[in-house]
């Protein structure tokens, strides 16, 4: 009895955490969709990648802070050097997210497959940030990432007045003696955070798709930006608790593909709804 009242009890607890992490990622998604950085957000999700890989070759091992802190790491460092090519760069900016994006992944399968060649048993599980996995996650982690999940929109609410300006009127907003290299910085932070927590359930992959589906299929059903924030942080959220499910049910099935399903199946309807009506 108390073995089965424990396994519930972490299972509720893996489902608050991907629920909080599709919430937020669909909150924070309407807001890079309005400013047209959709892309930014897949590069620096990809970029994350060798962090993980390269942090666990320091470290010599799975402690899931030192991981996101190296992914973390790795997605700033992504995006000093995309706003570095487009500064002093002719290339396109969306060559040089392309660049960025398949570069840095690409080093990040190099790192791990050095690591699987050195026969080091703790490395097993490493290749599951690619599309995000459930089994192996510990109660430590989900805690982790709900607390984080927790703060990030607590901050995106406590701003939203600030950031609908900054978004809609960024001169007017400058006028008031806002400063926008303040509130844009703040922004790409809390994307980066959620990109970090975000990669173990998601994966690097699919991350985007997280953050951009829910956003979409917000703005079917509104144009108001306060009801975009709320729909798809219920849209995010709907997808994280459904994919949960599925997964737990299905262990064969990685939790990052069928949360992008569902969340692209709600965008999808969404869209054919509002042409039919």
């Amino acid at each position: 009895m108390e073995t089965l009242i424990a396994n519930n009890y972490i299972l509720i607890i893996v489902i608050i955490g991907t629920t909080l992490i599709g919430c937020v990622s669909g909150i924070l998604g309407t807001i890079i969709t309005l400013r047209k950085e959709a892309l930014v957000g897949n590069a620096l999700a990809h970029a994350s990648f060798p962090g993980v890989i390269l942090s666990f070759m320091i470290m010599k091992n799975k402690n899931m802070e030192l991981l996101l802190i190296g992914a973390g790491c790795f997605s700033a460092i992504s995006l000093i050097i995309i706003k570095k090519i487009k500064k002093y760069s002719k290339i396109k900016y969306d060559s040089s997210l392309a660049l960025i994006l398949s570069g840095f992944f690409g080093l990040g399968q190099v790192l791990l497959s050095i690591v699987q060649n050195t026969g080091n048993p703790n490395q097993s599980g490493l290749e599951n940030f690619i599309f995000g996995e459930v089994a192996t996650i510990l109660f430590s982690d989900i805690e982790i990432i709900s607390i984080i999940s927790i703060i990030v929109i607590f901050i995106i609410i406590l701003l939203r007045k600030e950031i609908k300006l900054f978004i809609f009127d960024e001169e007017f907003f400058k006028s008031l003696g806002y400063s926008s290299k303040i509130l844009d910085g703040l922004i790409t932070i809390l994307v980066i955070v959620v990109i970090m927590i975000g990669i173990r359930f998601i994966g690097v992959i699919l991350m985007t798709s997280v953050l951009i589906a829910p956003s979409i299929a917000a703005r079917q059903w509104s144009n108001s930006f306060y009801n975009n924030l709320i729909l798809s942080g219920f849209f995010g959220g709907i997808s994280g608790f459904l994919g949960t499910l599925v997964s737990l049910n299905n262990p064969d099935l990685s939790i990052g593909p069928i949360i992008v399903v569902i969340s692209s199946l709600i965008a999808v309807t969404s869209i054919i709804f509002k042409k039919v009506k």
